[in-house]
């Protein structure tokens, strides 16, 4: 008896000890998933980073790249100091005392931990979302203070209410598995704030004088970025849908299961749907009719191969509320569904004049609704079950998908619960605005900055983002103006003076240390350093006069039809262009080249080394009466007109017009040409005060000229009005 009472007690040791261990690999087994998912889902940023980098201008790559790791430096700490202890203990009464991290058992760090590391990755995703719709617009530290905001305060507080046992969303029976709600949703309706808050890119849109709404295409520069990020989300979106089920029990796996098959189907669906889409459009051809008609050719729709991502990322979000509650067919009927209504919102947002550059909000928002509601419609009695809702207890006490026979409740809690999620994230809007009320003012910025904290300014996002605070553009093949490269490319340094140095520009060439002096090699290691020409430019005070060369087209081009501009307001197009407007670079070429027996002569702000201005010069016949014509050679039957005439538009009224023309004269002068001419737009009238300034006359001649509106309306009254300056000889001045 004795025997077997010591067998039965060693057995029951033994079976206890085998107990622990097997909760303790299960534990450790739970918590490799949990971390494993996190890591997966942490990668995603790579992927956020890559699909966004492709999708704005290549000279804005910089800036949003830095915008995405802002999005994790900022959320990281804001989860750690308070968002992590509102997303675990908001509102409740049996919370431990507050910390970074919540101080807990030993036996609980390894779980505390872990679940720190996943739910953050959820926050950061959200934000990243949010931060999407102002890109290339908003400066780094609004963007951080977005994030700040999200992370700290918004996501964690919703996610609380809608996951946590206690939470009172949870507790109506509202259902989202991964996210679509308070990832998604949240983080899409915070960048559609944004969007409208920072307003549009410059020319993004066009609002023509008779109110009509252009919108100018401005497309991502580089699909392979695009495609590459939107592969590593997919990847990361098994673990964003399967990782959500958190630790193991005996229905997890199956919910994880459902979750990741949905979540391969719907991202297949999404994308298909936008390939049929783009097919359809590609089918409406129509006929070009050119003047000549064996010039005729069928114009197609352009295939939008940058869509395929939208349609991918709207399929994936579609299911991650859903996912492991409905069945296969229904991901992919929501899918489609989602996918579809996403492009219609982005096409209304454009005729909002709405400018979201990554579509943030119609990726994001539109699937996720649809996702949400997927859950009302379809959702099957036994996942519920396995999942655990308060609504959803057994078979006999169950509400589940309404088109399967369970009921309107179900349905009335999702529809509830995107009313609060819309609601919710409508904070950002406030938020946002107190923020633009003190950072956007660049008279009065704040804590002593040189410029506002909001926006950047039109010349920085003309130039790029990357050039005016990122050191230089990404691509180094991305040619850098060349005033901007002198202006500020070159920077004064304390030179130190050590052995070796260039302590003496003007001594014999250093030579390297050798026993035979005779045998020294010699190595001038000045001709790597670069000596800027000593020119003397008393002459021509602030500025200097030279003619122009190949590589001032830009510049010239920019100068020109920036002077002729006649604009309503900042994004307005123009009323009308003048007679000297550029069409095309290759017209400034032309004329450099001196192709049409024309001089062009531009002026150089000496201390910013910046083209300031320009002056075409082109001499012409003199017309006659007579019928015999003037020959070529007979230079006092010559005269030189002025086109175009125009100086930069921020050094106005400092002299550069009066150089310019002085060096006119002078011009004339060498080739005995006594007479300078202009000719004038009559609706331009400051252009009449300007020229008599420098000493033209106005003639009473003139000639008609034909001015359209965009419209192809002509402009009735419009003609051309001579000025004129009479060139006295050189001894008569």
């Amino acid at each position: 008896m004795d025997i077997n009472s010591t067998s039965a007690a060693t057995l029951l040791e033994k079976v206890a000890l085998l107990e622990q261990k097997i909760a303790s690999i299960e534990n450790q087994q739970n918590n490799y998933w949990l971390l494993s998912s996190a890591f997966s889902i942490f990668f995603m940023q790579a992927g956020f980073l890559l699909l966004e980098a492709g999708s704005v201008m290549s000279k804005n790559v910089k800036s949003i790249m830095m915008k995405n790791l802002l999005d994790t430096f900022g959320g990281g700490l804001a989860w750690y100091i308070c968002g992590f202890y509102v997303y675990m203990y908001f509102a409740d009464q049996n919370a431990p005392p507050f910390a970074p991290i919540p101080i807990v058992e030993k036996s609980q760090k390894d779980l505390i931990y872990n679940m720190f590391i996943q739910s953050f990755t959820f926050a950061n995703c959200a934000s990243t979302i949010a931060s999407g719709g102002s890109a290339s617009r908003m400066k780094s530290m609004g963007h951080l203070s977005l994030v700040l905001f999200l992370t700290a305060y918004v996501y964690p507080v919703f996610a609380h209410w809608l996951w946590a046992t206690n939470g009172w969303l949870h507790q109506l029976g509202a259902i989202d598995f991964a996210g679509g709600s308070s990832v998604h949703m949240l983080g899409g309706i915070a960048a559609l704030i944004g969007a409208i808050s920072v307003g549009p890119r410059h020319g993004r849109f066009i609002k023509t004088i008779q109110g009509t709404l252009k919108v100018r295409e401005i497309k991502g520069h580089n699909a392979v970025l695009i495609m590459t990020g939107t592969s590593i989300l997919w990847y990361g979106w098994f673990s964003f849908n399967g990782g959500s089920s958190g630790y193991d029990n005996k229905y997890q796996s199956i919910l994880r299961s459902t979750a990741s098959l949905n979540t391969l189907i719907g991202g297949c669906a999404g994308g298909v749907t936008v390939h049929i889409v783009n097919i359809i459009k590609n089918r409406n051809q129509k006929i070009d009719y050119s003047e000549d008609d064996d010039k005729r050719r069928q114009v197609y729709q352009p295939y939008e191969f940058n869509d395929l991502a939208l349609g991918i990322l709207g399929g994936l979000v579609t299911v991650t509320p859903c996912g492991p509650f409905i069945p296969v067919w229904a991901a992919i009927l929501s899918s489609f569904v989602g996918v579809s209504f996403g492009a219609w919102v982005s096409e209304k947002m454009v005729q909002l004049g709405i400018d979201d550059p990554v579509d943030a909000f119609a990726t994001h928002v539109p699937p996720a609704i649809v996702g949400i509601l997927a859950i009302g419609l379809f959702a099957t009695k036994e996942s519920l079950i396995q999942y655990g809702i308060p609504t959803c207890i057994d078979e006999a006490n169950c509400s589940y998908g309404v088109l399967l026979g369970g009921g309107w409740q179900l349905l009335g809690a999702q529809c509830l619960l995107l009313l609060i999620c819309i609601v919710w994230s409508s904070q950002s809007y406030i938020f946002l605005a107190i923020y633009k009320r003190f950072g956007n003012d660049p008279e009065n910025p704040p804590c002593g900055f040189k410029s506002c904290l909001y926006r950047f300014t039109k010349q920085e996002e003309k130039v790029g983002l990357d050039l005016s605070f990122y050191d230089g553009y990404a691509y180094p093949e991305i040619q850098v103006p060349e005033d901007l490269v002198l202006a500020s490319g070159v920077k004064n340094v304390k030179r130190i003076i050590f052995p070796g140095s260039l302590s003496n520009r003007n001594s014999s060439k250093l030579e390297m240390n050798g026993a035979n002096n005779s045998e020294k090699k010699k190595v001038d290691f000045r001709d790597t350093v670069l000596e800027l020409p000593r020119i003397d430019l008393t002459l021509g005070g602030k500025y200097f006069i030279r003619i122009a060369n190949s590589g001032d087209v830009e510049k010239i081009f920019e100068i020109v039809n920036a002077s002729y501009e006649v604009e309503k307001d900042e994004n307005s197009e123009f009323k009308f262009k003048s007679m000297d407007y550029f069409q095309h670079t290759d017209e400034v070429k032309n004329i450099i080249k001196n192709n049409n027996g024309s001089t062009l002569i531009i002026a150089i702000d000496t201390d910013t080394l910046k083209i300031v201005g320009c002056i075409g010069l082109t001499k012409e016949l003199v017309a006659t009466n007579n019928k015999k014509k003037k020959k070529k050679s007979d230079k006092n039957a010559m005269v030189v007109k002025i086109s175009p005439f125009a100086t930069s538009v921020q050094e106005q009224n400092k002299g550069i017009g009066k150089k310019l023309i002085e060096y006119a004269i002078t011009f004339c002068r060498k080739d005995e040409i006594s007479i300078l001419k202009a000719w004038v737009i009559n609706w331009r009238t400051d252009l009449f005060e300007i020229y008599k300034k420098l000493g033209f006359v106005a003639t009473k001649t003139t000639k008609k000229y034909i001015a359209k509106t965009d419209d192809d309306k002509i402009k009735e009254g419009t003609y051309l009005q001579l000025f004129q300056l009479n060139i006295p000889a050189a001894d008569s001045t």
